[in-house]
Formats: C-alpha cells, sequence, structure tokens
C-alpha cells in the first residue's frame, strides 16, 4: 500500500514536471523562473518601460521555485511606468467564452507607487477591439509578499488573450507564481505546439535544404519518448536519406497529440501570397495493425525579431491544414495550400505535423512556389566564426586540469603515478570509454597507453576491449602466458596493427608476470567479420561431437551464401525485424538457433560435461557475434551503423560480466572512435549511449581531440603520413588551442552554462576523422552532451604502422 501510494506521487510529480522538461516547446513561464525556455524567460513576454527601469530575475528571493521577476523602477521626478505582458502565445481557444481567473504575488522594497495584474482578451465586437481589467494597488513601501486577483469574461469572438504586470513608482517591485484557472480549473503551462523554432538562433531557423538530408536541430527535436526522429537511408525518395518519424502510443487517455517541427520559412517574401508545398510521404502500417492514425500538417507564424521589447517572441498559435489523400506504404506526392496573412508583426512561418500514435511516417523532398511560381527559400549569409576572447579562454585554463604530454622517463623518481591527475575524473567509473578523432595517431594511441596503464595499476582495471573484429584469442592468450609472435599477432588487427598498439600490449604481458596480480583480458567487441566468429567456434569444438560439428559446418556454407551489403536488396529491420525477408539469412538463423538450444539442453542434462559453464558462455558468445555479422552485412548503411553499434555494447556488457577470471564482473578500458564511444549522436545511437543505460554513471567517456600535427591514413592496403587539416575559427580545437598548454582533460560532467562557456554547450565544428584520408576533417558536434570529458592534444604525430 505504501509503495502504491509512494508510485501515484511520482507519476503525479512527473506529471507536473512534464512540461517543463520538454525539450522542443517553449512555454509562458508562468511560474517566472530565470532558467526557463533554456535560460531565455521572457521568451513569450513583450515589455513597455521607461527609461531607467532595470528588469532582473531575482535566485534569492522568491515566494515558490528557484526566483522571481524583479523590476528596479529608477527614482525620478515623475513616477517610472514598467509593463510584463504574454502577447499572441497564450492558447486563446482555451479560454473563449469563458470566466478567466488571474492572480500573482507581488512584493515590494523601498517602493512608491501602484503595482499588480492585468488581462486583456482581443474582440473584434469592441469599440476599441479589447476587452481588459486591471488589479493594480497601491503598496506599502516593504509589502512582503501579497497575492492579488483579477477575473474578465473572454467573449466567444475573442482572437487573442494575454497577461501582464505592471508597476508605476519608483523602488523595487518583485512578481512571483502567477496563476490562471479558467472557469476554476488552473492553467497547466505546458509546452505550446508550434513554438519549437523560438528557442533556435536565427542560424538554425533558417533549414539549409528541404531534402531531409540533416535532422532539425537538436533545441527543436520533440520528446523521444513520444516522437522519434531518424534519418532513414533505407528507399528515400531523393538523395541519401528521408526524414522518419515514430510516434509512441499515448502515455494516458487524452493525451494531446505532439507536434513535431519539421522547418522555418522566412515570411517577408510570403506575406499576402498563397504558398504550396509540395513533397512525398509514406505510411508504412504495421503487419496485422489497421490502418495507422492520419497525420496532420500545421504550420504556426512566428515573431522572432524581438518586437515589443529586447527579449520578446511569440508565435500566433498552430493551424491545422487539410490533410492530403492518406499514403501508403509506397511514395506518393502531396500538396498543401496555406495563405500567408500579410502580417507585419510575423517574421517566421514554422512548418509541422501532428502525428497520433502509434504511427510512422517518412517525409522526403519539400519544394516550395509562390502564387504559382517556383520558389526557393534565401538563406542568410552564415555569420563569421567567433574567435576565442579573453575572457573564455581565460574560463577555460581554470577548469581545465593540465598533463604532462609525455609518460615519465623509465626509472625517474616520482612521488605520484604518470596521469594521477585523471583520479577525481575516473572515481569509480566501472567501464571507461577511450575515443580518438581518428585510427591513426600515434600521439593519441600513446597517451591512451598511459591511461590503460593508469587504469590498471591505480585504479583496479582487468579488461581491455578493442573495436576490432578480429580473432582476438591468441592475443589474450599472449598476454597470459607469452605464448605467440605478439607483432605478428598485432599484424592481425588491422587498422590498430601499430607500434603503439604492440608496445601497450607488451606492457600488458609484462604486467601480468608480477606476482599477485590480477591478470589483464584481451577481447575485441566488434562483430563485423563473422567468419573469425566462425572460425573460434571451429577450433573451440571438440573433433568428435558429431552434433557440433554438424553444425557448423552447416552453418559455414550458409555463412558463404550470405552476401555483404550491397549484394542484392537490403533488409528493412524496421518493419520486420521478427522475420528477415532474406531466405538466406533465414537459414542461417535458424541453424544458429538450432545450436543454442541444443548445447543449452545438452549441458543441463549431462552430469559431468565436456565444458565448464565459462566454457560454454564463450561459445555462445561467439555464436551470438556470429548472428550479428552475418545480420549486420544484410542491412542498410544508416541501420547497419545503428545496429553494429547497439551490438558492440552488448558484446561490451557480456564481456564485463564474463572476461574476468571465475566469472567476476570486470572493470574495462574500452578502446575505440570518438563516434562510438560517445553517449549521443546528432543522428544515431552511438555505443556509449547504450553502455550508459547499462551502466549509468559508471560509464564514463572520454572524448580525444588534437590541434594540429599528422595522421595515418589508409592507402589501398598500406597506411601513409597524412597532414591533417588546421583547426577552423569557431572549432572547439580553435578554443583549446587557445589556451597554449600542450596537453589537458577537461571534465565537462557538472559545468554550468554562463558567458564565458556558451561556446562549449553550442553545436560547433571538431575533428571528425575515421580510417581514410577525410577531404574534410571537420564535422558538426555537440561535445558537452557527447562526452563526459574531453582529453586534448595540442600535437599529433602519425601511428606508426607494422610492416
Amino acid at each position: 500500500m505504501l509503495l502504491s501510494k509512494i508510485n501515484q506521487r511520482l507519476a503525479l510529480l512527473l506529471l507536473l514536471l512534464y512540461p517543463l522538461l520538454a525539450p522542443a516547446q517553449a512555454h509562458l513561464n508562468l511560474a517566472l523562473e530565470a532558467n526557463a525556455n533554456r535560460g531565455r524567460p521572457l521568451l513569450l513576454w513583450a515589455r513597455k518601460m521607461d527609461g531607467g527601469t532595470v528588469v532582473n530575475f531575482d535566485t534569492a528571493t522568491f515566494r515558490q521555485g528557484r526566483g522571481s521577476l524583479r523590476l528596479d523602477l529608477e527614482k525620478a521626478d515623475e513616477p517610472t511606468s514598467a509593463a510584463i505582458y504574454t502577447l499572441f502565445s497564450f492558447p486563446v481557444d482555451s479560454v473563449r467564452g469563458r470566466l478567466v481567473t488571474v492572480s500573482g504575488w507581488v512584493r515590494t522594497r523601498g517602493f512608491a507607487g501602484q503595482a499588480g495584474l492585468y488581462a486583456y482578451a482581443h474582440t473584434p465586437d469592441n469599440d476599441d477591439g479589447k476587452d481588459r481589467r486591471d488589479q493594480l494597488e497601491n503598496l506599502p513601501p516593504n509589502q512582503e509578499w501579497r497575492r492579488l486577483e483579477l477575473t474578465l469574461v473572454v467573449k466567444p469572438t475573442a482572437t487573442a488573450f494575454g497577461l501582464g504586470v505592471r508597476a508605476y513608482g519608483s523602488g523595487q517591485v518583485w512578481f512571483d507564481d502567477v496563476e490562471v484557472r479558467i472557469n476554476g480549473r488552473r492553467y497547466q503551462d505546458g509546452p505550446l505546439a508550434g513554438t519549437e523554432a523560438l528557442l533556435l538562433t536565427a542560424q538554425e531557423r533558417q533549414t539549409p535544404a528541404w531534402s531531409f538530408e540533416q535532422l532539425p536541430p537538436p533545441a527543436a527535436r520533440p520528446d523521444p519518448t513520444r516522437v522519434t526522429l531518424r534519418l532513414d537511408s533505407l528507399l528515400p525518395r531523393q538523395g541519401r536519406h528521408s526524414l522518419r518519424l515514430t510516434a509512441a502510443p499515448p502515455a494516458r487517455p487524452g493525451e494531446a497529440v505532439p507536434v513535431v517541427y519539421l522547418g522555418t520559412l522566412p515570411i517577408a517574401q510570403l506575406r499576402g501570397k498563397m504558398l504550396r508545398v509540395s513533397g512525398y510521404w509514406r505510411q508504412p502500417a504495421p503487419a496485422g495493425a489497421g490502418a495507422p492514425a492520419l497525420p496532420v500538417f500545421t504550420y504556426a507564424r512566428l515573431s522572432t525579431d524581438g518586437r515589443g521589447g529586447t527579449e520578446s517572441q511569440w508565435s500566433h498559435g498552430v493551424v491545422e491544414l487539410p490533410p492530403p489523400p492518406r499514403p501508403g506504404a509506397e511514395w506518393a506526392a502531396f500538396s498543401l495550400r496555406i495563405p500567408v496573412a500579410d502580417d507585419e508583426f510575423a517574421t517566421d512561418l514554422s512548418l509541422g505535423m501532428r502525428l497520433p500514435g502509434p504511427a510512422t511516417v517518412l517525409l522526403d523532398d519539400f519544394t516550395f512556389s509562390l502564387d504559382g511560381q517556383p520558389y526557393v527559400p534565401a538563406l542568410p549569409p552564415a555569420p563569421a566564426p567567433a574567435a576565442p576572447t579573453t575572457a573564455e579562454v581565460a574560463w577555460l585554463r581554470r577548469v581545465l586540469v593540465p598533463l604532462p604530454v609525455s609518460a615519465p622517463a623509465a626509472g625517474a623518481a616520482s612521488k605520484t603515478p604518470d596521469l594521477a591527475a585523471l583520479g577525481p575524473l575516473i572515481g569509480n567509473a566501472r567501464v571507461v570509454g577511450l575515443g580518438e578523432v581518428t585510427h591513426g595517431s600515434g600521439s593519441l594511441f600513446e597517451m591512451k597507453h598511459r591511461l590503460v596503464r593508469y587504469l590498471v595499476e591505480q585504479k583496479g582495471f582487468t579488461g581491455f576491449v578493442l573495436e576490432s573484429s578480429a580473432d582476438c584469442e591468441p592475443l589474450n592468450q599472449y598476454l597470459q602466458t607469452g605464448q605467440g609472435d605478439p607483432a605478428r599477432l598485432v599484424g592481425s588487427l588491422g587498422v590498430f596493427s601499430t607500434q603503439e598498439v604492440l608496445d601497450l600490449l607488451r606492457y600488458l604481458r609484462a604486467y601480468n608476470q608480477r606476482p599477485g596480480v590480477a591478470k589483464v583480458q584481451f577481447a575485441g567487441m566488434d562483430m563485423q567479420a563473422p567468419e573469425n566468429a566462425l572460425a573460434f567456434l571451429q577450433q573451440a569444438a571438440r573433433p568428435d561431437d558429431e552434433f557440433v560439428q554438424t553444425r557448423l559446418r552447416e552453418l559455414a556454407a550458409a555463412l558463404a551464401q550470405v552476401p555483404r551489403s550491397g549484394g542484392g536488396p537490403a533488409l528493412d529491420l524496421f518493419q520486420t525485424p521478427h522475420q528477415p525477408t532474406d531466405a538466406r539469412l533465414q537459414t542461417l538463423l535458424r541453424l544458429i538457433r538450432e545450436l543454442r538450444t541444443g548445447l543449452d539442453t545438452r549441458f543441463k542434462l549431462v552430469r559431468n560435461p565436456d565444458w565448464t559453464a565459462r566454457q560454454q558462455a564463450r561459445f555462445l558468445f561467439e555464436l551470438r557475434r556470429l548472428e550479428q555479422g552475418a545480420t549486420f552485412r544484410r542491412l542498410p548503411l544508416r541501420q547497419g551503423g545503428d545496429y553494429r553499434d547497439a551490438c558492440m555494447a552488448e558484446n561490451v556488457l557480456w564481456l564485463s560480466q564474463n572476461l574476468g577470471l571465475n566469472g567476476t564482473p570486470t572493470k574495462l578500458a574500452v578502446w575505440a572512435h570518438n563516434a562510438h564511444v560517445a553517449t549521443s549522436a546528432l543522428s544515431q545511437r552511438p555505443l556509449g549511449e547504450w553502455l550508459r543505460a547499462s551502466f549509468g554513471p559508471s560509464y564514463l567517456s572520454l572524448g580525444f581531440a588534437f590541434g594540429q600535427g599528422s595522421y595515418a591514413a589508409e592507402s589501398g592496403h598500406t597506411f601513409r603520413s597524412v597532414a591533417a587539416q588546421p583547426a577552423p575559427a569557431g572549432s572547439y580545437e580553435a578554443w583549446f588551442q587557445a589556451t597554449k598548454l600542450p596537453a589537458f582533460v577537461l571534465d565537462m560532467r557538472r559545468l554550468k552554462l554562463n558567458d564565458e562557456n556558451a561556446w562549449l554547450f553550442q553545436q560547433q565544428q571538431f575533428r571528425d576523422i575515421g580510417i581514410q584520408e577525410a577531404p574534410q576533417n571537420f564535422a558538426s558536434h555537440e561535445l558537452h552532451s557527447e562526452f563526459d570529458a574531453v582529453l586534448f592534444l595540442q600535437e599529433s604525430k602519425a601511428a606508426q604502422h607494422l610492416k
């Protein structure tokens, strides 16, 4: 009973907090909290003030929450006036023909004059076009918190409703906790559909293309628990991608259907004209289900130029468009007509879609016309990238942790271990993701060697996991027994067959020879080469085990028939995850199921099995990697990338539980590209996001970066040294280089946004190179949301690949 009540209270709390947590839409901020709307608390409020009035949000004085609105009115010969009020963003549909009660709290210090609330409704049948009520009172100079209230009957013909706070006089006035009740029921200050673009910068609002080759800006994306957005590479109408929107079923009866932001058009050329939006859409129906709910296209007129105050912006509300004919599983053309009002206040037109769940719809290739003539939205010139300021660099130097650029010389006396400064960052982490901006920087590899050494010697890590599909068991045996030629074994690691990795593995072998230490184990987590998993299975199985050997021979034959990516039509596992339509893959998956089931049954029935439980688990693990790799080969490029990261996360989780001796959990150092160890990404779900879901804060994501130098790039079957492109202005590396420090680590987990670090919370260019030489070294990233910390080196040298 107690647990039930607690759950009910938690559910109620989440319900009340949900409007404040919704990521993509603005809300009115009636509570007058300073951090609302991404730190723009008066985003949907206008202001009229005499000179000498200062508007502040006071986080030390408030009636409830974490702050209040304070007006400082200058003492002058004439009383000073100030009004802060909402404009057109309040949903007028909710108040038409109803009694509206507005209340709020006021406080004064050293004040002389009047202060209070007011509310108004625009109505076409009034002489002045407006109904209005004021509740202004002569307040004492030092009034403690006092509640004010007014009522207004809103006519059914009202076209807009707003409310505000006012002060007239001199001194200080605080306002807090404004509340609206409609026919006695409290208005929930929730996210307002159509306001997504108001949370974006001017540059972000100008959608660069309507072909959906990239997702909308992160700040405008919907709550992922309601609607998910993905770039879909399977059968786009044109280009490489289409936009896939998937809405979840409503969490409770009567829940509002979300509006998904698609993009913005500047309205200057549209005023007074008929805008036609043309495009393509399709709506695959889930297997065995009826027709999904029909999506509805929407638009909203916005004002984004701060008219009416330095911060004021507003939305005129969402308008639903008549739905085009329902699409099917194939691409279908549609056309929408939007009469754009000749409104001098509107500056942008936001397009969206209201998507009832559960449903999926795909969109592609939008084009536009005005009064029958083709129209291509003009893009504003890109602003010049900002150079790091003195204050920004000073802040960065205060919060970063400098690191020695190289390890102490062998035999050098030292009171502290190498990289001991990283101890607070690593803390109690059980899995540490060690990233890299390229697979070819020898300098980053050397730093990661030192980090692995620190994790092993000082933090008790006993697992080293590499982003590799190679058969890593011979290398692990070398670490345990010293058997084998390490240089030859490292030569099988492909892009990681470098002198730097060889040096690390030789160190680990030497460490394992120390008396009394917990031996370090080595494994690969990737699954792109199912032949290697099959080879392990063939070597591990007893030659006289007819059941296993027969199945392995059948698996080898089936695997040879599974084409690699690009061989035959790719699978769409979004639509048929339970039954791939590829007969060759079906055969292989059936054989795997039969072998897995047979082994499990036999292990349970035999009193003294030939295999230990640990050997059985390892065999089944490699069988799973075979299954992963074969399925991966049949997926389109985009789905394949997401599937690969999910599988690597599954494998890391298994290794953390089974790689240690005697089945004990193991602390793991996971060596992979930045794109994999990141806990979020702009267009996919990386390995690190899965690991954060599995391990919580016990997973540490450490991105790596460098400023200048060279890296090794694959060229044919060899690697060559390539000069890295200089860090451009406006890139994260530009700020890092400005510190003039040779190496440092920046812990971003507890940073608070301020004027000196705003660049770190924004999307910027960041070096991002794979295996081959990259014609463009930099791509857009959100560093603060992708990594817990970043380790930076000023200089990079190319990795030394083994001959």
